[in-house]
């Protein structure tokens, strides 16, 4: 990534709202992988990146905006 952009201030919106679902997408596809599932439809079914993004950053980032977006981003995709 090694962008300058800065997440500031929620909610997290265009590009950079892009760009963290992508990282969460990958941390979730990984997760995927390592669990193996029972029902992986079912599983895959209830997965919602935005609103991931969204809880996850009002619950444990807030404190610590503004943050640049690829930290932000390696947070998600080690958390």
């Amino acid at each position: 990534m090694d962008t300058h952009a800065v997440i500031a201030s929620l909610p997290v919106a265009g590009a950079d709202r892009a760009v963290l679902i992508d990282a969460a997408n990958a941390a979730f596809e990984r997760v995927i992988e390592r669990i193996e599932p029972n029902n992986e439809e079912l599983t895959r079914s209830l997965w919602d990146a935005g609103d991931y993004i969204d809880s996850w950053l009002a619950n444990d980032l807030i404190d610590k905006l503004p943050m640049p977006r690829d930290e932000v981003a390696y947070y998600i995709d080690y958390s």
